[in-house]
């Protein structure tokens, strides 16, 4: 047999490996999640203010409730994924996503829409977000686990990279009410049964079964430590500055001169940078030393936001975007991967949803990004600042522990 027959039969095995579909659902309904809620959120921006007559900021302020929301969520969900099947959290997430979608169709008011956003899609963020994503790969997969837990992250950049367009051309058919009604019932008929069959097999750790009263399983011991709250720190600036730029894409690219049609090319630019960087990553990952490596992702996302922010023209806005997102893209498999070597993966879920709630004060960045926008006129100077207390808050890393492969298995 020649290498190629070889290698298609190698892939055919692996694709049917429990493991690997799991992997391959949990990338899907990330895609659908984060694609249809996150990335192509700033091309709702546009039809709620002319629907509803809302200002920049009361519109953005939809994307903050549902990203602080889903932070408290998180909280209760880190704790119960260590211990509870990943297809029944899933699978209701799943019910919530749809659910807040359709909801959002049917919406008389701005104040609708803010309840929905607080509530259900949050909800559903939680339970079927990266946070349960990493958690599930990283305790099913014992090696490559790097590379494992980066590709599963992927399905956040392939949902930026599919729905922006989408819902552009269902914007352009049936406007945004049957839009939002669409996706709902394609979330639901196409994800549940889905996730009904491809996570009946996660594995749970013996770990995590056990009602353990040992230290390590209190939640003060995880709150008393040093490294837990430079995780915090770091990834509350980091959330802080990508979704300043990510829900703001639409509006800034509109002060360029730049179509709606134009601004989903740029987020699906964001999103394919974004898939670059967590491949790299990936790689990277099981062969070195992640804090170095969130390092250099500082630089990248310092780079790529300071560039932005002097651009002037789709060209330029292009090129800046594509360093934020290979930093971007970066930043979910090293929190995986350092969450996970830091606190072991039966408490990875735990820990990381304990820090969710802190972290979910990133939601403000976004409503920061527009206010200061509608203020002086322009985004240049938020984004600068945002790029430089990133840079330098990134140095936290270095007080974590030193991870080696052996650390990053357990």
């Amino acid at each position: 047999m020649t290498s190629t027959t070889i290698n298609a039969i190698s892939l055919k095995k692996a694709l049917r490996h429990p493991n690997w579909q799991l992997l391959i659902l949990m990338m899907t309904v990330q895609a659908f999640f984060v694609g249809i809620c996150m990335y192509s959120f700033t091309l709702w921006i546009g039809p709620w203010m002319e629907a509803f007559n809302a200002s920049r900021r009361d519109a953005l302020l939809s994307i903050s409730l549902t990203t602080y929301s889903m932070g408290i969520m998180s909280f209760l969900v880190g704790r119960w994924i260590d211990h509870t099947p990943s297809r029944i959290i899933v699978i209701l997430g799943l019910v919530c996503l749809a659910s807040g979608l359709c909801l959002i169709a049917l919406a008389p008011s701005m104040w609708v829409i803010w309840f929905i956003h607080a509530t259900v899609l949050p909800a559903g963020g939680a339970m079927c977000g990266p946070l349960v994503a990493m958690t599930v790969v990283t305790r099913n997969f014992h090696e490559r686990r790097g590379l494992a837990v980066a590709l599963v992250t992927l399905g956040t950049s392939l949902g930026g990279v599919v729905f922006p367009f989408i819902v552009v051309a269902l914007l352009e058919v049936v406007g945004w009410r049957s839009a939002f009604l669409l996706l709902g019932v394609a979330s639901a008929v196409l994800l549940v049964p889905a996730a009904w069959i491809a996570l009946a097999t996660d594995f749970i750790p013996e770990q995590s079964k056990k009602k353990t009263t040992d230290g390590d399983a209190r939640t003060s011991h995880i709150l008393a430590r040093r490294v837990f709250w430079a995780l915090v720190c770091v990834y509350l600036t980091a959330w802080f500055v990508f979704t300043s730029v990510q829900h703001n894409i639409q509006p800034y690219a509109a002060d360029l001169g730049i179509s709606t049609a134009s601004a989903a090319g740029l987020v699906s630019v964001l999103a394919i940078a974004m898939i670059g960087g967590k491949v790299l990553v990936g790689l990277l990952l099981d062969r070195h030393d992640p804090r170095f490596l969130f390092l250099g992702t500082a630089v990248f996302m310092f780079t790529g936001i300071t560039a932005l922010s002097i651009s002037i023209g789709y060209l330029s806005a292009v090129a800046s975007l594509v360093f934020l997102g290979l930093a971007a893209g970066a930043l979910l498999p090293l929190q995986g991967t350092l969450y996970g070597g830091t606190f072991g993966t039966h408490m990875m879920g735990k820990a990381m949803g304990m820090a969710a709630p802190f972290q979910s004060f990133a939601a403000l960045g976004p409503v920061f990004a527009g206010w200061t926008r509608d203020v002086t006129g322009e985004y240049s100077q938020f984004f600068q600042l945002c790029g430089a207390f990133f840079l330098l808050i990134a140095l936290l890393v270095m007080l974590l522990p030193a991870q080696s492969r052996s650390t990053q298995r357990k």
